[in-house]
């Protein structure tokens, strides 16, 4: 893949398994028009001497040449590049790529952003990766309800497909172009069998209301259930498809 930040600096980067093989994708780097000094790719900016070069994310248009059976290039679209050096980041880089690639597979476009791929290499003696997918920065234009709604899904769906995130925060919810949430940061994440949780109560405080909450219930997801399970006068609607996603994951797992 040829990462083009500007005329005077594109960087080619392979796949693991051949590092050397020539590029078949490309991706521009899109600067914020605010900041057009960042196209000088000076001081901060650099993606290898730059104070922020060992991990970045960069918006990108990306390419992929002649991979219709015409010979013709696909159409692009927008990426997010994150963009890491040195040893150690690259090889948390290649455990989150995993990731989306086998338990996450199914959940691309869904729950988790697309995929599409991982490549590496050497800059300047340098060790770089760049995981790309799918951009993922809209704006949320969804109310308080349907918000936290997407984010109990997207968080049961990855528990199903065996994920435990591992720090599944506000941050790591973002928003794709069809509007829809996004997890996304799986450097923490591991492999997980799921005993499903129980949505939060809205029955009134003391020794026999609520729901019972069994020995084995998962802990990320009781603490989301705490946070984004919440509903107000109304929204039945929320509460009853969270009953029966938490009981189709309690079922599976």
């Amino acid at each position: 893949m040829e990462v083009i930040f500007n005329a005077s600096t594109i960087y080619k980067l392979g796949t693991p398994d051949n590092v050397s093989a020539p590029p078949t994708w490309t991706a521009q780097v899109m600067w914020d028009p605010d900041r057009p000094y960042q196209a000088s790719l000076s001081g901060a900016d650099h993606p290898i001497h730059g104070a922020r070069g060992s991990k970045c994310i960069y918006r990108a248009i990306l390419q992929q040449h002649g991979s219709n059976k015409d010979g013709r290039s696909a159409t692009p679209v927008n990426a997010a590049l994150k963009w890491v050096t040195g040893d150690v980041r690259v090889g948390f880089l290649k455990w989150e790529v995993g990731c989306y690639e086998n338990q996450l597979r199914k959940l691309q476009g869904i729950a988790v952003p697309r995929c599409y791929g991982f490549f590496a290499g050497f800059v300047e003696n340098t060790r770089v990766g760049c995981l790309v997918l799918e951009w993922c920065g809209g704006d949320l234009y969804l109310d308080e309800i349907e918000m936290n709604r997407q984010c109990m899904l997207a968080a049961a769906r990855m528990h199903e497909a065996g994920i435990l995130h591992g720090h599944l925060d506000e941050r790591h919810f973002v928003v794709a172009d069809d509007r829809t949430l996004r997890v996304i940061g799986f450097k923490y994440a591991g492999d997980h069998h799921c005993h499903g949780a129980i949505p939060f109560s809205t029955a009134d405080p003391g020794p026999e209301a609520g729901d019972p909450k069994p020995e084995d219930s998962c802990l990320e997801l009781t603490v989301l259930e705490s946070i984004y399970g919440k509903y107000e006068e109304g929204s039945d609607m929320l509460m009853d498809h969270l009953v029966f996603k938490w009981t189709d994951v309690h079922k599976k797992m």
